[in-house]
C-alpha cells in the first residue's frame, strides 16, 4: 500500500497516543456508582491522539454504534470532569460557578471536580503525569467496597486506579457533594469517573485554553454554554493502562481470534500506510472496502442487520456481535507495507 499520506491519519502512531477513554458498565452509570463498577466486556477503546509538534489532535473510535472512524485532526480543548454528568446543561456554568484550585492540576466547581488536559500531547502528557502524582492511590477492590458501603469521606481529591480490572482510570470524591439534597445523600458519599470533555477552539484560543494561575478562569470561560456543542465521553483511562487493556482482550471475528496487541499495534499501521476498510467473508461474502479516511464512518450497527439482507428478526447481540467481528477483522488487516 502507498504511504499514509492523510494528514489526520499519520498523527495516529505510539508517540502521540495521549489517553484513551473506556466504557463502564452501563448499570453503575444507572446506580451511580453504588455498584457494577467494572468494564464492558469486548470493547475497543477509544484513542485520542495529540501532536507533539502543534495544537492539532483527533480521536480513533473503532467500535461504536456509528462504526470506525478516526476523526478529522482539529484544535479542541479537553477536560475530564466527575459529577452528575446527566445533569450538566450548561458545561460552562458547571465548571466555573465557584471553581477553584484543589491540588494542580485538579480543581473543583459548586458540584463537579474535573482537570484540564488541554490541547496539545504536550499538554496531555504533563497533565496526566501531574494527575497521577496529585491522586490517592486505590485499587479496584477498594474502590469497589468503598462505593458499596456508600462511605467516602475526607477532602475533596483524585484517587488513581493502580490494580485490578479498573486499573488506569481516575475517580473523584467531592466533600460538599455532588448533589445539593436537604436529608443529605448516599450519592454524595462515592467516588464518580473523570470522564472526558472537549470541544473545538480557534487556533488564536489556544493561549487562553492553557492559562493557569488566577487567569484560569479564562480557559473556563471558553467552554460552550450548550451541552449540544460539547462532546461528553466514556471514563478516562492513561495510554499505558489503555495498551494493557488491548494486549489482554481477544476478538472472535471471520477471520478468527484477534489478539488485542494486534489491534494496537495495526492502529499504527493506519498511521503509516493507507488501508482499505476490507474484511474477509461474514456469510460467506468478503468486502474490499474503499481507502480509508479521515472523518467517515465504517460498518454501522445498523449495516449488520441488512448485510447480506435484510434481517429485522436477527438478535442484537448476535447484529453487535457480527459488528466486532468485521472490524477486529478489518484492523487485522491492515499490511504493514
Amino acid at each position: 500500500m502507498p504511504a499514509q499520506d492523510d494528514p489526520s491519519l499519520m498523527m495516529i502512531n505510539a508517540n502521540n497516543a495521549g489517553f484513551g477513554t473506556v466504557r463502564l458498565d452501563p448499570a453503575a452509570d444507572a446506580g451511580d456508582y453504588l455498584n457494577h463498577l467494572a468494564l464492558t466486556p469486548a470493547q475497543m477503546p477509544s484513542v485520542y491522539y495529540g501532536s507533539l509538534l502543534n495544537n492539532s489532535s483527533l480521536r480513533l473510535r473503532p467500535l461504536h454504534e456509528h462504526g470506525f472512524v478516526a476523526t478529522t485532526a482539529g484544535t479542541r480543548l479537553y477536560f475530564a470532569v466527575a459529577g452528575l454528568l446527566d445533569d450538566m446543561q450548561n458545561p460552562r456554568n458547571a465548571l466555573s460557578t465557584n471553581w477553584e484550585a484543589v491540588a494542580d492540576p485538579v480543581y473543583k466547581s459548586k458540584y463537579y471536580v474535573y482537570v484540564r488536559l488541554g490541547v496539545s500531547g504536550t499538554d496531555f502528557a504533563q497533565t496526566l503525569a501531574a494527575l497521577q502524582n496529585a491522586a490517592q492511590l486505590i485499587t479496584t477492590d477498594e474502590l469497589v467496597n468503598a462505593n458499596a458501603a456508600s462511605n467516602v469521606t475526607g477532602l475533596t481529591r483524585v484517587v488513581y486506579v493502580t490494580a485490578g480490572a479498573l486499573a488506569g482510570t481516575f475517580w473523584a470524591f467531592k466533600r460538599s457533594g455532588w448533589k445539593s439534597a436537604f436529608f443529605g445523600s448516599d450519592v454524595n458519599k462515592r467516588y464518580r469517573p473523570l470522564c472526558l470533555m472537549d470541544f473545538p477552539i480557534a487556533a488564536n484560543q489556544v493561549a487562553t485554553a492553557q492559562e493557569t494561575g488566577a487567569d484560569y478562569g479564562h480557559a473556563l470561560a471558553l467552554i460552550p454554554n450548550d451541552r449540544a456543542n460539547v462532546h461528553v465521553g466514556h471514563s478516562l483511562i492513561d495510554v499505558n493502562n489503555l495498551r494493557a487493556y488491548y494486549q489482554a482482550q481477544v476478538y472472535p471475528s471471520p477471520a478468527g481470534n484477534v489478539g488485542g496487541d494486534t489491534i494496537w499495534t495495526n492502529f499504527t499501521r493506519l498511521g503509516t500506510f493507507q488501508q482499505r476498510a476490507s474484511y474477509p467473508g461474514l456469510h460467506g461474502v468478503a468486502v474490499t472496502g474503499p481507502m480509508i479516511q479521515a472523518g467517515d464512518q465504517y460498518y454501522p450497527r445498523d449495516y449488520f442487520r441488512s448485510f447480506p439482507v435484510y434481517n429485522r428478526n436477527l438478535a442484537s447481540l448476535q447484529v453487535t456481535a457480527n459488528q466486532a467481528g468485521v472490524i477486529a477483522a478489518m484492523i487485522n488487516g491492515f499490511v504493514a507495507a
